[in-house]
């Protein structure tokens, strides 16, 4: 099996540092902190298991698998 890298699109980043922006303003840095964190730990998980999660269902292709943290959905290719 090959190695599985990581990589998130530019907007992915933009999007993960509005949610942390947004709670900070909102008083609660520490949720969006947490947030973020438990969002790249999860999307890290696919290092390690790169088919879990469903299949995306937009494109309904066996290597396509998708994680849901909402407000976020991570895409993986394998």
């Amino acid at each position: 099996m090959s190695q599985v890298t990581i990589s998130f699109a530019e907007s992915a980043l933009r999007d993960l540092e509005e949610v942390q922006a947004w709670y900070k303003e909102q008083g609660v840095p520490d949720i969006g902190a947490r947030l973020v964190s438990q969002v790249l730990q999860r999307t890290e998980t696919l290092v390690d298991h790169p088919d879990i999660g469903r299949v995306v269902p937009e494109f309904d292709q066996s290597v396509l698998r998708e994680l849901i943290h909402p407000p976020f959905r991570a895409v993986v290719s394998s």
